[in-house]
């Protein structure tokens, strides 16, 4: 785990919502989402 999937599920928690936090982080949903798991 590095600091970017940290970033990842701090924007999932703001936003909760994957394609609203993809959009903050500037990556795809399924990026996103691949990541988180």
């Amino acid at each position: 785990m590095n600091i970017r999937d940290f970033e990842y599920l701090v924007a999932l928690a703001e936003h909760n919502h994957f394609r609203k936090a993809a959009e903050a982080c500037f990556v795809s949903q399924p990026t996103l989402s691949g990541q988180i798991r």
